[in-house]
């Protein structure tokens, strides 16, 4: 057990050490301050969020660290107050106490500019350790991290802010790279879903992994369709059904590594499909930088999306969408 601590605590202590040399040496540099982030019409909007996936931070990979803490500063940057960060999965490359550390590190620095944080976790942040030491790992992490919402005894669970209601589904058993959900958590999806219909306002609804045949599935993930591949698997149909009984049901999910282009958004007419960029993983089919997310902006008749690259500080106004609300 000591011998394991020492391991965490030199793991930890040598990627900050190494991170500082790559500063020096100028291999990583600090995000633009010329744009900084802003909200289009401050006074219209009715909420505002950052909309992350997959960051994978690893103790060996310093880079995806260092592309990681840019962002975070891009977001310590912001002209304006935001009122939450969502992260849509594959917070930690292996689900380690070591990295979960490391990124708290950066995360907490946001509470000052960020008002709510929505996590859901991947494959990648449960699949290593039994279920129920993760499932606990991971609620220390966001409870130590939120000073809004609190997490219990469960992953998934939802969340209002500004009158908009979050819906986070989390798998509840390691599934590789897909995910497994109760019918004990969809029949509280779809009573969740249920509430928020007589405002007319939309749900965001966040899972890891999308549904099967969505943004160029199988292709994108690059195995045959019938492993159902890149896709949260067993339970996706069911969870399709309870969104098409809906309306303004907006989808937020990751996992494909899949960059700003043709895949990110889909228009299903009851519900909407955003699959996110890999943050810090190396993005394919489509724009390649590391550090993409989008911003997105509320407003009584429709969302704007707005693609930033928030390693670098840029926005790119040619992957930009807007939703337009029933």
């Amino acid at each position: 057990m000591l011998g394991s601590y020492l391991l965490k605590i030199i793991s930890y202590k040598a990627m900050s050490a190494m991170l500082a040399i790559m500063a020096a040496l100028g291999m990583i540099t600090a995000p633009s301050v010329e744009t900084p982030i802003n909200i289009i019409d401050e006074e219209s909007a009715q909420l505002t969020f950052i909309a992350w996936a997959d960051p994978q931070i690893s103790n060996y990979m310093p880079d995806r660290l260092g592309t990681f803490e840019n962002a975070v500063e891009d977001v310590l940057n912001s002209s304006v107050k935001l009122d939450a960060l969502v992260i849509a999965g594959d917070i930690a490359e292996n689900g380690l106490v070591s990295e979960y550390r490391h990124i708290t590190d950066r995360l907490v620095k946001l509470n000052d500019v960020v008002d709510n944080h929505i996590y859901s976790y991947g494959n990648h942040d449960i699949r290593l350790k039994a279920y129920c030491i993760q499932k606990d790992r991971l609620i220390d992490f966001y409870n130590g991290i939120s000073q809004t919402n609190k997490l219990d005894d469960t992953l998934y669970y939802s969340y209002e802010i500004n009158g908009y209601k979050f819906i986070v589904l989390n798998s509840e058993k390691q599934v590789f790279e897909e995910a497994y959900y109760s019918d004990t958590q969809l029949a509280w999806l779809d009573s969740e879903i249920a509430s928020t219909q007589e405002s007319g306002k939309p749900v965001f609804v966040i899972s890891h992994q999308p549904f099967q045949n969505t943004h160029g599935l199988p292709n994108t993930w690059g195995s045959p369709a019938f492993l159902k591949g890149g896709s949260m698997g067993e339970q996706g149909d069911a969870i399709k059904a309870i969104f098409e009984k809906y309306d303004n049901v907006i989808f937020l999910n990751g996992h494909l590594h899949v960059g700003f282009g043709q895949y990110t958004y889909e228009d299903y007419g009851a519900y909407k499909s955003i699959t996110l960029p890999g943050l810090c993983t190396n993005n394919a089919d489509g724009y390649e930088e590391d550090g993409q997310g989008y911003i997105f902006e509320v407003y009584e008749d429709q969302i704007v999306a707005r693609a930033r690259v928030f390693a670098t500080g840029t926005y790119l106004p040619e992957y930009d969408f807007t939703i337009d609300l029933k």
